[in-house]
């Protein structure tokens, strides 16, 4: 499918990029990791949330690939950190019913962090890294936050068809690929004044510090983005 509008709105030397009505090759979605020279260790991670129903996600580390995607077992988080000299931190604990799990790298080690989150548990994702590849398919997952801070990274996020999300995403000088679902309502606010758009999207109107498509409030699923930096921002519309 043939994209409807290519709007362009410039952030200095920026491009932020909207395209509309995309239909997206699944080959968008599969991220190469470097392969680790330095050696072969392996942390795995296979955590049972039990009764939990929420939980959170956090992830601190430097000069890394860390992907997140659905997995296909409910109530469980399963994934891998492989690291070349120092194992990073990985604790799970529950409280107030509320599970938290938190991978921590103090290290400059070159790492590759995967997680397969469960679909039925509602997750909040809080990512800090520096120098780093992320790749997250959000699609299937309940997601309802999100809170990225990543200098000099790039960043490929799939946002979910099915979940409502307040994301914050700082990615300093690098880039961000941000794919939408076509059926939600998407709002895009900055930390400072909004660029000025040489052509807008008729889909989307002003607002204070941003943007937002017509009809936000009624839609079902609503996609609220605030971005922060001076790195180079996309966002595409995917088919449902």
């Amino acid at each position: 499918m043939e994209p409807k509008h290519n709007t362009k709105i410039m952030l200095g030397l920026t491009v932020f990029l909207i395209l509309s009505g995309c239909t997206l090759p699944k080959t968008d979605f599969k991220l190469a990791l470097s392969p680790n020279t330095n050696g072969a260790n392996t942390a795995y991670i296979d955590q049972d949330f039990g009764k939990v129903a929420y939980s959170e996600i956090r992830i601190s580390t430097h000069e890394s690939n860390i992907t997140i995607k659905r997995g296909s077992t409910n109530k469980r988080i399963i994934g891998e950190a492989t690291y070349p000299s120092v194992k990073p931190n990985i604790t799970f604990e529950v409280e107030n019913g509320k599970g938290l799990l938190e991978l921590i790298s103090n290290v400059n080690d070159y790492e590759n962090v995967t997680l397969h989150l469960p679909p039925d548990i509602s997750n909040d994702i809080e990512i800090m890294a520096r120098g780093s590849i992320l790749k997250l398919d959000l699609k299937g997952l309940e997601v309802t936050r999100l809170r990225i801070i990543s200098q000099i990274s790039n960043a490929n996020i799939r946002f979910s068809e099915t979940t409502s999300i307040d994301a914050e995403i700082e990615v300093g000088t690098g880039l961000l690929r941000m794919h939408v679902p076509e059926n939600a309502g998407l709002k895009l606010t900055f930390n400072r004044k909004a660029p000025d758009a040489q052509s807008l999207d008729p889909e989307y109107e002003d607002i204070p510090n941003g943007y937002r498509s017509k009809g936000y409030d009624e839609k079902d699923i609503r996609i609220d983005i605030k971005l922060m930096g001076s790195g180079t921002f996309e966002i595409k519309r995917y088919a449902v």
